[in-house]
């Protein structure tokens, strides 16, 4: 699996991404989109918080120097990182999945979303700092800014003749793949047909013209799929969110795509549609139907009953099983911010307003 599995044993060091800076030990799973930044770390901790709060990307990262160890995630979790701590013994480990830890040291701690932990090599001690404050002034009347930045962030994780995207006949999934048509010129899909329901077939047979290059996958069963995912989950992460009813389709489809990089819409839901048309009222955020003039009131609602966090690790650890990478352009953090600062009457003109608009704009079946 790739990932990070740091140890103070240094032969136990590995990573997907390792880089030997000047005054420490660079550690990174997944993508950074501004790694020429790279270069202007040094053994300041005010520098090197300073350098994460730039990053842009699905990361976990540790950076060790003389004086510190400093470890986190995205501002969304999107690549997962647990850790092992003792202060008396001076004992520290991280890794991509909690099980190797959690079997050597008897705990495993998950690092949360937003935060840059910061352990004093001297005390020993771990501090606690904020990653991303999120400027939540709604003062832009247009969409803009929000879609020049969702298509610079389609783009940066698109890597051709080694790219696929998931595709439904959702809004989340199609406002991705509209941005990738309109902007790319080598773009394969898959669909698992099993989890779509009737009128998201109808939809998507209208997002698909003839030179379309797609694939799909039908679930095999709950029997066909069990030794698989079972094997999986003993590898990674014992825990539900491996037992719902998506987990056998991106165990079918992720063992047989033949692309590295795998992009989605997941994400949507969570930080731009709070579920409660999707969920029919069966699950509600802090922001319930609408937002406010003031989103203070009722920020952040994305990690709500922890939707997010489940079906980011679920499908991050299927994927790294098999060694793909996933992405999520819609939880890009600077689209995220450029979105959080349109006017409260754009966000509750329509649910997903922006997704809609930008596909009306672009002529595609929603």
């Amino acid at each position: 699996m790739h990932g990070i599995f740091y140890s103070q044993d240094k032969e136990n060091t590995q990573s997907q991404r390792v880089y030997r800076c000047r005054h420490g030990l660079l550690l990174i799973d997944g993508s950074i989109y501004n790694r020429d930044s790279i270069k202007l770390l040094d053994s300041s901790l005010e520098n090197t918080k300073n350098w994460i709060r730039q990053l842009r990307g699905e990361y976990s990262f540790i950076y060790e120097t003389d004086q510190h160890i400093v470890f986190g995630t995205d501002q969304f979790a999107q690549k997962p990182l647990w850790f092992s701590y003792d202060q008396n013994s001076k004992k520290f480990d991280a890794c991509s999945v909690p099980l190797p830890i959690e079997r050597k040291f008897g705990m495993a701690w998950s690092v949360m979303a937003n935060r840059i932990y910061t352990l004093h090599k001297d005390s020993f001690k771990i501090s606690i700092d904020e990653n991303t404050t999120w400027n939540l002034e709604q003062s832009r009347k247009n969409y803009d800014d929000v879609f020049e930045i969702f298509e610079e962030s389609v783009k940066l994780r698109h890597v051709d003749g080694n790219t696929t995207y998931s595709l439904t006949g959702g809004i989340d999934s199609g406002t991705v793949h509209c941005a990738a048509k309109k902007l790319l010129n080598d773009v394969n899909t898959f669909t698992e047909i099993s989890l779509l329901q009737e009128n998201e077939k109808k939809i998507l047979s209208q997002r698909l013209d003839i030179n379309h290059k797609h694939r799909f996958f039908s679930d095999p069963g709950e029997e066909a799929m069990a030794k698989m995912r079972n094997t999986i989950i003993k590898e990674t992460i014992d825990c539900d969110i491996f037992y719902k009813n998506d987990t056998n389709a991106m165990v079918n489809y992720l063992g047989k795509l033949n692309k590295k990089y795998i992009i989605s819409g997941l994400g949507g839901d969570a930080l731009y549609g709070v579920f409660i048309e999707k969920t029919k009222g069966a699950v509600r955020t802090p922001a319930n139907t609408t937002f406010p003039d003031d989103l203070h009131l009722v920020f952040p609602w994305h990690g709500h009953a922890d939707r997010l966090y489940s079906a980011l690790n679920q499908k991050e650890q299927i994927a790294g099983y098999y060694g793909k990478v996933a992405r999520n352009p819609l939880l890009d953090q600077r689209l995220f911010q450029a979105w959080l600062n349109t006017s409260a009457d754009l966000k509750n003109h329509r649910y997903k307003d922006w997704m809609k608009v930008y596909m009306e704009q672009n002529h595609y079946a929603f």
